[in-house]
């Protein structure tokens, strides 16, 4: 015990043997997906994009074979997918979101410049409508 009020704990290791204790086989090792999918940060980039454009996990189990050494079953592309869409929605909105907010909270901070955002579903899909004023004497108008 190294601080009661925190309940905080310490460990002293004394002996350390870095070796299995079992035997190690080919099945065991291709039973851990981390084994059988191993992807470089542009190969899940990719993945991710296929993903967001709706491409069927046996397309992106396919992608993957391909691309890479990677021998993936249909299971750890669900797991993938779902840790990627998990991610997606931990880190916010996507990258296109975060340029138009930036952009609306740019043209917004000039005086007389007003900006809205109409969401407009689309084929059951929200899709953004961006309207701005620029606050200009000889202007005068709303754009699209």
């Amino acid at each position: 015990l190294v601080d009661s009020a925190n309940q905080t704990f310490a460990v002293r290791i004394t002996r350390c043997q870095l070796e299995h204790n079992h035997r190690l086989h080919e099945n065991s090792f291709r039973a851990h997906s981390s084994n059988r999918v191993v992807l470089n940060d542009g190969a899940l980039q990719t993945v991710d994009v296929l993903r967001r454009y709706g491409v069927k996990k046996t397309g992106i189990v396919r992608f993957i074979t391909d691309k890479s050494i990677s021998n993936p079953n249909a299971q750890d592309v669900q797991n993938l997918v779902r840790k990627l869409k998990a991610r997606e929605s931990k880190d916010g909105p996507t990258s296109s979101e975060k340029r138009l907010k930036k952009w609306m909270k740019e043209f917004s901070e000039k005086p007389g410049n007003v900006g809205r955002i109409f969401l407009d579903d689309i084929n059951e899909k929200q899709k953004p409508l961006v309207q701005h004023h620029v606050g200009s004497s000889n202007d005068g108008g709303c754009r699209l």
